[in-house]
């Protein structure tokens, strides 16, 4: 190490020791990070032996906590090299310790212990065993001193962190160390009962959980129950209107045992929470494209849910589910092209803009500071900050100076917005009731939509899947999971269904590719019109389109198709099939869906939309001023190759 390179860790280090603020330490460190390296860490040990040794006490209190300090930026710090930051943190917590002495300040000493042994958990050098070893001895030393009587709350977080290290030991039997585990889990949750400690709660249970699972080849029955049980009860703290992201967690991990284990209730249950949680997530976030992505990358929990559903007979449940993965950001473009309901007062515009603003803020702070466990106040003063955690389901626990006092009160402040806002949204739906759906889009009801299909009218609407890796059990497929999508026959009394199997989404995707390749390649135009028959006979064999008209009443006189995902490209209803029975007394007919259809086959692109057209056109009063005549002619310039064939 050369003396420029000395002289830029002493100038580094006097800077960061200048601030408090960890914004402050952080601007410091991105205006440096060329500096950010293992020869700091290596430094900074150097310059504290030296530096020490001309402090008096206080000045040396004032270092340790600073140091402290330092090790939450550094920790936390995400870029340059995070295993270099970790290893600074490392060094910051080494020097504090020669400061905080057991002896001298117990309860500080317990601190660093718990942040050190955070960190070494952390590490990115070295072997990964001996860094947990490490970090189990850290969390037992701080054990000794941070006792359940003296200070439950910070008790309950250590001994979780020390659960979740030995959950990841490699060292010795695994059973064993997941054993232990489970009696540290076990432990916090005989004190995880005051208010206060609603969020440890919530999350040893999910850690327990985990645990369990991990153990169920022990007694695999008497585990899952376990495991269940404990789910169901974190759900009760991590709602979706409070933590939407650890209910989202929470409510997959569920879902996924019960669908796993064919446990179709329990899977409901959890997928149901989780589904919530994402929707509830959508209405806190401004950006069209970020809404877009959550249901994007959430989709296979509806799917499963949807799976779920159908194993246990809830074809109501499964459609509902179908239409809420689908049809979400369509009915809010539909309707958010009124902002402020037209009725809404000078004094109302500006409470509707105040709560939205009041309920975002408050949500991102919690999402922000509930993204691991309650944080713990210091135990005395200048303790530690808190720093998000890396990765894994086993969150550690640092102290910070939020205390869950004041993450309660945040809670409280929101439930309190939303309650304003919903009863806003009350009054204004007295004088507009279709301005509420521009706030919150609801689940539809299958029931009630039903009750408004006549007689004479059936709908067939498509979910075509997307996730490619059904959950196994044992290593082996479950034939309950061979599942790439369904058809629902919906009538005014009934829902029935074609499944789709994942063999036939396959071949379904390989001729949707064969089909747009010839339909857009100019030379092999020509080939599609000759083929065109041939093509739609093939779709309809893949749709399994004799078994879907089969379930049709005999006596329906209009037909709505609902497609899916790419089945909005192709002429569904120029689809043929073959009957015995259907629309006419030929044996063995031959036609296609537009045939057989008096009043005609209708397209929609979901049933809440097409709910939502039918009430407007109910409420109604007066035709839209906007509203116009619309005349169109199929290929105006007649340079469009397909369009008369397909028109």
């Amino acid at each position: 190490m050369n003396q420029p390179r000395r002289q830029a860790y002493l100038t580094l280090i006097e800077s960061l020791l200048t601030c408090w603020d960890t914004d402050e330490q952080t601007a410091i460190l991105q205006a440096n990070l060329e500096l950010l390296d293992d020869d700091f860490a290596r430094y900074l040990r150097e310059w504290a032996t030296q530096i020490l040794e001309n402090l008096d006490a206080d000045q040396a209190d004032n270092l340790a906590n600073i140091l402290s300090n330092l090790d939450i930026t550094f920790s936390s710090f995400q870029q340059g090299s995070r295993a270099s930051n970790i290893e600074v943190a490392i060094a910051c917590l080494d020097i504090g310790l020669t400061i905080f002495t057991r002896a001298a300040y117990p309860e500080n000493w317990a601190i660093f212990q718990n942040n050190i042994a955070i960190a070494y958990y952390r590490r990115i050098k070295g072997e990964r065993g001996e860094n947990i070893e490490k970090a189990i001895a850290f969390y037992e030393a701080a054990l000794q001193v941070i006792t359940r009587d003296a200070f439950p709350q910070y008790w309950a977080d250590t001994q979780n962190n020390l659960a979740a290290a030995y959950s990841d030991r490699i060292k010795k039997e695994r059973g064993e160390n997941i054993g232990r585990a489970i009696v540290l889990y076990e432990a916090v949750l005989e004190v995880c009962t005051r208010k206060a400690f609603t969020q440890d709660l919530a999350v040893t249970k999910n850690n327990l959980v985990n645990a369990y699972r991990n153990r169920l080849k022990v007694n695999k029955n008497k585990n899952i129950a376990r495991a269940i049980r404990l789910w169901e009860a974190a759900l009760q703290v991590r709602t979706p209107t409070t933590l939407p992201i650890d209910c989202l967690e929470t409510g997959r991990n569920l879902g996924d045992l019960g669908l796993r284990e064919s446990l179709w209730e329990t899977a409901i249950f959890g997928y149901e929470k989780a589904i919530e949680a994402v929707e509830q997530s959508r209405e806190w976030i401004t950006s069209d494209n970020r809404k877009r992505e959550i249901i994007e990358e959430n989709l296979d929990i509806y799917e499963k849910m949807m799976q779920s559903c159908i194993n246990h007979k809830q074809y109501h449940k499964a459609v509902q589910t179908v239409e809420r993965s689908k049809s979400r950001y369509l009915v809010e473009l539909f309707t958010n092209s009124e902002i402020y309901p037209k009725t809404a007062t000078e004094t109302e515009k500006p409470q509707l803009r105040d709560l939205r603003r009041q309920i975002a803020a408050s949500q991102q702070f919690l999402e922000t500071e509930t993204s691991s466990p309650t944080l713990s106040p210091p135990l005395s003063k200048g303790g530690a900050g808190g720093v998000p955690e890396d990765s894994g389901t086993q969150r550690a626990t640092q102290i910070r100076n939020l205390s869950p006092e004041s993450l309660q009160q945040q809670t409280d402040n929101l439930a309190t917005a939303l309650q304003q806002l919903e009863q806003l949204l009350q009054q204004i739906k007295q004088r507009e009731p279709e301005f509420t759906l521009t706030q919150a889009v609801k689940p539809i009801n299958i029931a009630e939509f039903q009750k408004t299909l006549d007689t004479k009218t059936a709908i067939v609407e498509w979910y075509i899947g997307n996730f490619k890796s059904p959950l196994r059990r044992g290593g082996a497929p479950v034939p309950a999971l061979d599942w790439g999508g369904s058809a629902f026959i919906i009538t005014h009394n009934k829902i029935d269904l074609v499944p789709i199997t994942v063999a036939e989404l396959a071949e379904l995707e390989t001729w949707k590719n064969d089909y747009l390749n010839e339909y857009r390649d100019k030379a092999k135009q020509k080939i599609w019109q000759q083929t065109l028959s041939d093509k739609l006979q093939k779709l309809s064999e893949i749709l399994r389109l004799n078994e879907i008209v089969a379930k049709i009443p005999n006596d329906c006189r209009q037909l709505i198709l609902v497609p899916h995902r790419y089945l909005h490209l192709f002429p569904l209803h120029a689809l043929p099939f073959t009957s015995q029975t259907r629309f006419t007394q030929q044996t063995n007919f031959r036609g296609n869906l537009l045939d057989c259809f008096p009043d005609g086959v209708k397209y929609a692109p979901s049933l809440q939309l097409l709910q939502l057209v039918q009430n407007r056109s109910k409420t109604r009063t007066s035709p839209a001023p906007e509203l116009q005549p619309l005349f169109a002619i199929q290929n105006p310039t007649e340079d469009l190759s397909n369009a008369d064939m397909e028109v």
